[in-house]
């Protein structure tokens, strides 16, 4: 992958076209496209976890405009991001460990440090777990945004 392009700004511009409304979006196309190739692939994989180990920083915040909805889940914030550096720990060199949301939840159950209340849905999960899993999220985003279910673009 290059990552010396002399004129980013241009470069982006070249993508806003079609479907790709603006600059955020040709961006967030591009991030979409790097986090799958390293899921692809096991070397780029390791090589972005030893990075994030030896230099990263975890942090999770409330997005801007949300803080009032997001205040109530400050402690999950800070939990996750204790969890998350105990998972490095333990799983840094297993290229298929995942750290699980529920699991997380389990912990401050189980530590006494929360309770959950499971709300009752007619909706249907769905989510990307393999690379090829994607165009079916796509598809579903895009069929809910003609509902009117969710708006366009998403974020």
């Amino acid at each position: 992958m290059i990552q010396n392009e002399p004129d980013l700004l241009a470069r982006v511009k070249s993508f806003i076209k079609g479907e790709v409304k603006n600059a955020a979006e040709a961006l967030q196309g591009a991030r979409d496209i790097i986090a799958e190739w390293v899921n692809e692939n096991e070397g780029a994989r390791n090589a972005v976890r030893n990075s994030f180990a030896h230099t990263g920083i975890i942090s999770s915040k409330v997005i801007k405009g949300k803080e009032e909805e997001g205040a109530k889940y400050r402690d999950y914030f800070d939990f996750s991001e204790r969890e998350f550096v105990k998972f490095l720990d333990k799983d840094l060199n297993t290229p298929k460990a995942e750290f699980f949301i529920p699991l997380v939840i389990d912990t401050l159950i189980r530590n006494g440090e929360a309770t959950v209340k499971v709300l009752d849905t007619d909706s249907r999960w769905f989510g990307v777990t393999y690379a090829q899993d994607r165009q079916g999220v796509v598809d579903k985003f895009a069929e809910l945004h003609r509902e009117g279910v969710y708006p366009s673009p998403l974020f």
